[in-house]
């Protein structure tokens, strides 16, 4: 597992979906703007919670095939480390 330094975090992005009457799901970044975006964090001090982060702090990366971001400790909004909520 690829691990993180320096007050940064390693999110694996939430991609939450909306089903519609017709049995289609969609995306929901696709169905209107959002300024925050979930994830969960997978290496730092959040590790297993829930996190609220900006949309555009986070740098995306690719490792083994899996989509992370990395993102500034400080640029976290909010967290939730409920594990029914993770």
């Amino acid at each position: 597992m690829i691990h993180i330094t320096n007050k940064k975090l390693l999110i694996k992005p939430i991609t939450e979906m909306t089903s519609l009457g017709n049995g289609l799901q969609i995306n929901n970044e696709t169905q209107s703007r959002k300024d925050v975006v979930t994830g969960l964090c997978v290496d730092g001090t959040y590790k297993d919670s829930k996190v609220y982060y900006p949309l555009y702090a986070a740098f995306p990366i690719t490792y083994k095939g899996e989509n992370y971001l990395i993102i500034d400790e400080q640029d976290i909004l909010a967290f939730d480390n409920d594990s029914e909520n993770s």
